[in-house]
């Protein structure tokens, strides 16, 4: 024939089935785990995300209360130098307050404060499936100095 005895036919054979099993077994490998692997993945975006958008609160309140401490302030001031932070990182749906609401009564020694708070579900990449729908808040008080 061909030069080929049984055994040999079948060492082949055994080969060939052997590969269609380990394709098979892969196969069910990323079916259990690639659910998993996506669910981490944007569980870790998700968090990461969260973390910006505190940030991004934080450092809007610290910018109005810097407004706020100086001599000329005004609640209107305050309110347009978070609203332009708030803004430039795209956090939308943000409430802001002042305290005391009338910057003009604070005298040197105050503490003036500024709080910003916004809904995370407005802001999330995939909104409800991780963190619901959280209210987040900053709050940043400085000591009128002028």
């Amino acid at each position: 024939m061909c030069g080929l005895d049984f055994r040999t036919m079948r060492r082949i054979t055994n080969r060939l089935q052997t590969g269609r099993k380990r394709r098979g077994l892969a196969a069910v490998e990323v079916a259990v785990c690639l659910p998993i692997l996506l669910l981490l993945t944007f569980g870790v975006i998700e968090s990461c995300n969260l973390i910006y958008f505190k940030q991004s609160l934080t450092v809007s309140a610290y910018e109005g209360v810097r407004a706020a401490i100086s001599s000329n302030a005004s609640a209107a001031t305050v309110t347009d130098r978070v609203q332009q932070v708030l803004t430039d990182r795209q956090v939308q749906g943000a409430t802001i307050q002042t305290i005391p609401s009338d910057l003009t009564t604070a005298v040197y020694g105050d503490y003036v404060a500024v709080r910003v708070s916004a809904d995370y579900s407005q802001n999330a990449l995939l909104p409800g499936w991780f963190f619901g729908n959280r209210q987040i808040e900053a709050d940043v008080r400085m000591m009128k100095e002028f």
